[in-house]
Order: structure tokens, then sequence, then C-alpha cells
């Protein structure tokens, strides 16, 4: 049997750990989790309207509570582990739990234990996927200004670099500018396919169970042609920018 000390010892490793793994739920943003590559770092060279804090986090409520749980189930594993390895133990266990506990088979027990009426928990997904195409299409509108004003300045200076003027040093600042553009936006496209794909399974787990939704593909469907639209967009814009950087 524990002694005072050594519950109150047990008590502060645990919510270490647990300030740990929940640190790591709040980062969990489902859009981006770095900027950073082996010459920039992209949050700090991009364009300020990408890089601000409006920045769309797809990330929903039923995954917060997901993070949670996961983060208390694996600090609680550590339980038994003895001596000095405890704190170390919990706080990896915990930021794994976390992980894990972000599932999709999370979202769907979650939903499924809310919501047993299946023609109700259908019309859940539908707000979500809804939710998620408005906060695209929030991002598309400062996407479409940033790539807008990108296309102008790649025009420019590959004008200048084919009659050698302007300062050299000034386009060099304005590529990597938009080297880290490109890459913000890729991220977040890359964050978001994961989301769609949680969708997806969702969308297949619940037919297995006889549920189907023609709303719901639908509205998944949407959410997909609106991603593919804004990557074509990304790809138009930036096609030339590898070759203008190296004849920079």
């Amino acid at each position: 049997m524990m002694g005072a000390g050594q519950v109150a010892r047990w008590r502060t490793v645990w919510l270490a750990a647990l300030v740990i793994s929940l640190a790591g739920c709040q980062s969990s943003k489902s859009w981006v989790d770095s900027y950073y590559t082996g010459e920039f770092d992209a949050r700090y060279s991009a364009d300020a309207r990408l890089s601000g804090s409006d920045e769309p986090e797809f990330f929903s409520e039923s995954g917060v509570q997901a993070c949670l749980v996961g983060a208390s189930l694996g600090a609680l594993a550590c339980l038994f582990v003895s001596g000095e390895e405890r704190a170390s133990c919990m706080a990896v266990a915990a930021t794994a739990g976390c992980a894990v506990g972000s599932t999709t088979n999370y979202v769907l027990d979650d939903r499924r234990a809310k919501y047993a009426n299946a023609e109700q928990r259908m019309q859940i997904y539908i707000r979500d996927v809804e939710a998620d195409s408005r906060l695209l299409e929030q991002r598309m509108s400062t996407y479409e200004v940033v790539l807008k004003d990108n296309r102008a300045e790649l025009d420019r200076i590959r004008r200048d670099i084919q009659q050698k003027r302007g300062n050299e040093r000034v386009h060099r600042q304005q590529l990597m500018e938009m080297q880290a553009n490109r890459k913000i936006m890729t991220d977040e496209l890359a964050g978001l396919d994961k989301k769609i794909e949680q969708y997806r399974v969702i969308a297949m787990e619940e037919s297995r169970q006889g549920v189907r939704s023609a709303e719901f593909l639908s509205a998944l469907q949407s959410l997909e042609n609106e991603r593919n639209d804004l990557q074509r967009l990304i790809e138009q814009t930036y096609q030339d920018l590898p070759a203008i950087v190296a004849s920079s």
C-alpha cells in the first residue's frame, strides 16, 4: 500500500504526463504539424495572410474528446512502472495515447453511443462535413488573393531575370516567401486529405452496418471537389517556381 508521500509523487507525475499529452492534443491541428524544411521556417518566411492566426483547424470536437480519452488511458498505462522510469513512461504513453485516441474508430464509437438513431447520426456527420467545407471556403478566399499576387510576382521576376535587371537579393527573398506559401498550402491540403479519408472510412463502416446516406456522400464529394480545385490552382500558380528559383 502506498504511503501519503508516494501518492503525492504519483499524482504529480500523472498530472505532468497528462499536461504534456494535452499539449499534444492542442497541437493536433489536422491541417499542419510543422512547416520546417532544411532551408527555412515557412511560418516565419511566408505571406502574413497565410501564416496568421486564422488558419483552419480541421480537428472536430469528437477528435478533441478522443485525444483527451486516449491521453488519460496512455498515462494510466504506466501505473505499475516503478521508480524514476514512471515519469518518462507516462509522458510518452500519454502522448501516444492521444494519437491513438484521435482515430476514426473513436469517432464512430462516440457517434454511435450518442446517437443510436442512424438518421440522426448521419445528420451529425453531414453537419461535420459541411462545417469543414465552410472552413475550406474561408481559407480559399485567402489563398486566391495570395496566389493571384504570387502569379504577378513570378511573372515580374521572370522578366527581370530575362532582362538582367532588378535586385537579386530581393528576388531571392520573394521567391523564398513563395516557396513558404506553397508549403503552407500543400501541408494544409495534406491535413485535409486525412480528414477526408476519415469521412470515407466512416461512410464505409456505417454502410457495413446497413446505414447509408446519399446526402452525406454528396456533401463529402463536394468537399473533395473543392479540395481538388484548390490543388489545381496551387499547382498552376507555382508550376514555374522551381525553374525560376534555379535561374535566379
